[in-house]
């Protein structure tokens, strides 16, 4: 499995973190073919451009092929992918919140769901997938991909309130109250909760949750030596048991079953240094 990911340019990298690549040779053995995504804020657009990969969320019964172009909405829960020799596929992994500067209507419709890109972008959506067609190198898809998002990208769209909303809980992991961050936002938390489910996808108690348990990961590549109920603490939890509450609703799993059992796939979503530059990041 061999995966990459490129940076797009200003102003798309306010809004999107990266465009990635991933595949499979036809003859490689995976290690394992059944991987695991977790919730990290991201909505991502997708496209299969071989193979396609299979997909459940936790409390599907079966395994769906993956439409070819789409929009994978924001987790709550743990994804399970099946992944195939073949593959070729190619990202976009909007930042939290990003999203909302590229598509229509309220972001919470398309959570815990993978909606065809062309019921959302339409012929726009087919046009990309065919141009991502004419090449394999990530350069010319790359720039395939920011020419489309920079026809799409309408900041009038985004709101800055909400935005700044977004960023006071990236900046403090996940850690500032609600009615501070609604404060610090110029609104009530009532208008907060309505207009930050709408642009964001989730309401922003699960987006900090989210945040404080993509946190965790990051302190425990840094040194948590399993030492949970340090990692719990260093990371905003009152104790214990109320982090290991979050894994089995994020992850499925016990934290030491998630080291034990982590996936390459999820690997390099959770890797040391991106999720280093997603708490340091800035708009």
């Amino acid at each position: 499995m061999r995966y990459r990911e490129r940076p797009v340019g200003a102003p798309l990298d306010v809004f999107v973190e990266c465009v990635w690549f991933l595949s499979t040779s036809c003859g490689e053995g995976l290690e394992s073919r059944e991987q695991t995504i977790l919730p990290d804020g991201c909505i991502e657009a997708i496209f299969h451009l071989g193979e396609r990969f299979l997909g459940r969320q936790e409390a599907a019964a079966i395994f769906r092929s993956q439409p070819t172009a789409f929009v994978a909405g924001m987790l709550t829960r743990p994804l399970r992918v099946d992944a195939v020799a073949g593959a070729d596929s190619v990202g976009i992994r909007f930042r939290p919140g990003g999203a909302s500067a590229f598509f229509d209507g309220p972001l919470a419709q398309l959570t815990d769901r993978v909606t065809p890109l062309d019921d959302l972008w339409g012929d726009a959506a087919r046009e990309l997938e065919s141009r991502l067609h004419e090449s394999a190198a990530d350069a010319d898809r790359a720039a395939f991909v920011e020419s489309a998002l920079r026809a799409r990208l309408r900041r009038a769209n985004t709101e800055r309130r909400i935005d700044a909303a977004v960023h006071d809980l990236i900046r403090s992991a996940g850690c500032m109250s609600i009615a501070r961050v609604a404060s610090r936002a110029g609104v009530t938390t009532r208008h907060l909760q309505r207009r930050f489910t709408a642009s964001v996808g989730v309401g922003p108690k699960t987006l900090a949750r989210i945040l404080r348990f993509q946190n965790t990961l990051r302190v425990r590549a840094n040194g948590g030596d399993g030492d949970w109920l340090r990692v719990a603490i260093d990371c905003g939890y009152t104790d214990q048991s109320h982090l290991i509450h979050d894994y089995a609703a994020f992850a499925g799993d016990t934290p030491a079953g998630l080291l034990a059992a982590e996936s390459e796939l999820s690997a390099y979503f959770t890797a040391p240094q991106r999720l280093a530059a997603l708490f340091g990041a800035r708009r």
